[in-house]
């Protein structure tokens, strides 16, 4: 259910901001891979009526990174940190 719901969210998503690839990230999308990869989510994902033809271009990444929450707070802090030097 749960990977059917992740589908249709991320395809109206994708559909909103004119996506040309999603990215999946994160601890769940990295431990139910196996169910992600099961049909459910890739056929909730293009089930938009006559736009699925438009999902069906789109691919679908899962981020598989064991530290991406700590990547992603140091590149934050990089930034913030670079910034607050240059304003002096």
């Amino acid at each position: 259910m749960f990977c059917g719901l992740l589908g249709s969210l991320a395809g109206d998503l994708a559909l909103t901001f004119g996506a040309s690839a999603v990215y999946l990230a994160g601890g769940i999308p990295a431990q139910i891979r196996p169910q992600l990869l099961d049909g459910t989510f890739g056929a909730r994902f293009i089930n938009k009526g006559v736009l699925a033809p438009v999902l069906a271009q789109v691919p679908v990444w899962l981020v598989d990174h064991g530290q991406l929450g700590l990547v992603g707070a140091a590149a934050w802090y990089q930034q913030r940190h670079r910034h607050s030097h240059g304003a002096h």
